[in-house]
Parts: structure tokens; C-alpha cells; sequence
């Protein structure tokens, strides 16, 4: 069995926050005495509303495909936009869309409240979602929310509230969540997914199964918001 990978955790990170956000004034005081007619370095930027792309308010996540289209899991479905034009996708259930992943082929997946599938694309790009659920059995067709999906080693990870379930040469694989109503969540980072579940402390998923990382129960009872790179050989966890 290789050895779990090690662990930095940093408890109070509130200070770079701090200085991070409010570090940022003193720099925007001297850029706006700039001539505003000289937009060198500036990036564009340009709000869409809610009235403007017809769905509703709140965004979950957001991805761009291969073809450059922008894709959203929005509180009422699919949101596509081109540059030029929105579209707007809605699920077989009418829920909402929590996450998104793509894949080396440029298809993209979708978690949503007890529904989860991909859009399939045509050769002028038209799409079409594809619900995976008949995939599953009566029982684990209620996974409540989809909060977070991965594409990982070639598989789809979609991680539910009752469990993860992996979609990997055309059929699922769930794991379980040891307690349902225990706080977990996990982070996909330089290819290891990272799963916080709160009675155990943080862990890895590996050969299928939860393990406990080297100094993992030091997270038990606490809640890991972050997962980020440090250095070559540990990573940075963010906790609250």
C-alpha cells in the first residue's frame, strides 16, 4: 500500500484574507488616477443580468468548452453562451444544477438535485442533455444534491449527499458516506481526491475506500474548506 500523502494544515487564514482583499485598496486608489482614456492592462469586463439571459439568479458553476462556448449550472437548469446569444437547457426534473465537469473529449457532465447525466453535442454544436439515471437502481436515484463532479483518471465522480458515485466504463460504482447527515465534502487537487468527512477527519479516496491521510484525524470535528498546492509535497488545508 504507497504511503498516505502528507498534510499542512493552516488554521488561521483569515490574515491573508485580510490582507489579501483589503491590500487591494491602496493599489485601486492609484490605478483609478489613471487617465481613464489609456485602457493598457485592463481587462474587459461586461455584467449579464438575469432579465438578459432568461434563468435565474444564482450561478453554481461554470466551465468553457473546447469550441469556447461558456456553460453554467444555473438555479433553473443549463445555461449556454456563445459570445453571441444565450441558451437554455432544462432538466428532465426541473431542478437545480449544482456542478459541472468536462472531459478530455470535450463532453460535459452535470450534477443537479436528484438527476445527474452529460450533454451530448452534434457537429454544429447543438446540445442535448442525457440523463444517467436509469443507470442506477430505485434507491440510489435519491441523492439529494450533486454538489461537486470530477473527472478523474478517466472516470466521472459525481459527489452527492448520500455518497459518491463514479461512472466509469459505462456503469456506476457508489460509495457510501459512512453517516449520511455528517459534514463532508471533498476536493479534487493534482489528481488525488481529498474527502473531509467531519466524525473521521480528512482522507483520500483509494482503491475505492475512504483512508485516513497522514495526520487526517487532526480535522476530525472541524470543517476543511480548501484543499490547495503548498509545495511538492504537502498541500495547504483550509479549515473554519
Amino acid at each position: 500500500m504507497s504511503p498516505s500523502p502528507p498534510i499542512v494544515h493552516l488554521m488561521c487564514y483569515a490574515f491573508a484574507l485580510w490582507t489579501t482583499f483589503f491590500g487591494f485598496f491602496p493599489a485601486y486608489s492609484q490605478i483609478s488616477k489613471i487617465d481613464p482614456h489609456k485602457e493598457t492592462g485592463f481587462f474587459f469586463n461586461r455584467h449579464y443580468t438575469p432579465k438578459e439571459y432568461g434563468a435565474f439568479p444564482q450561478n453554481w458553476s461554470a466551465l468553457q468548452n473546447a469550441k469556447g462556448v461558456m456553460i453554467f449550472a444555473n438555479g433553473d437548469g443549463i445555461l449556454k453562451y456563445d459570445g453571441v446569444a444565450w441558451e437554455f437547457h432544462s432538466l428532465p426534473n426541473l431542478s437545480v444544477v449544482r456542478s459541472l465537469a468536462m472531459d478530455e473529449n470535450g463532453r460535459v457532465y452535470v450534477g443537479a438535485y436528484n438527476e445527474l447525466g452529460y450533454l451530448s453535442a452534434d457537429k454544429q454544436g447543438n446540445h442535448e442533455y442525457v440523463s444517467l439515471l436509469s443507470h442506477l437502481s430505485p434507491a440510489q436515484r435519491v441523492f439529494d444534491n450533486v454538489h461537486k463532479t470530477y473527472v478523474l483518471n478517466g472516470a466521472v465522480i459525481f459527489n452527492t449527499e448520500r455518497s459518491l458515485l463514479i461512472w466509469d466504463k459505462d456503469q456506476f460504482h457508489e460509495i457510501l458516506w459512512p453517516e449520511r447527515n455528517d459534514y463532508k465534502i471533498s476536493f479534487l487537487e493534482d489528481g488525488i481526491l481529498y474527502a473531509h468527512i467531519r466524525s473521521i477527519g480528512l482522507c483520500v479516496l483509494r482503491d475505492r475506500e475512504f483512508k485516513l491521510v497522514n495526520g487526517g484525524e487532526f480535522f476530525k470535528d472541524k470543517k476543511v474548506r480548501a484543499v490547495l498546492p503548498f509545495n511538492d509535497e504537502n498541500k495547504l488545508i483550509l479549515t473554519s
